[in-house]
């Protein structure tokens, strides 16, 4: 979800279209983009791997893989 400065809700945003326990995003901004960080189950069953994906402030994802 897209929230601006002040929190309020701008749209939701599609980061990660897989199948698969999705928890504990984060994010940072380099003053260009953002880098968006979740756990993600969908390698193993078991376990929790970190995941990523640099987007856009005008948020468009620019790593499509996830």
């Amino acid at each position: 979800m897209r929230v601006t400065p002040d929190c309020d809700t701008i749209r939701s945003l599609i980061i990660c279209q897989r199948y698969s326990v999705q928890t504990q995003p984060d994010l940072i901004f380099n003053g260009q983009n953002y880098l968006v960080v979740w756990s993600d189950r969908r390698f193993t069953g078991s376990y929790y791997w970190v995941v990523a994906a640099r987007v856009t402030p005008q948020g468009s994802v620019l790593d499509t893989g996830n």
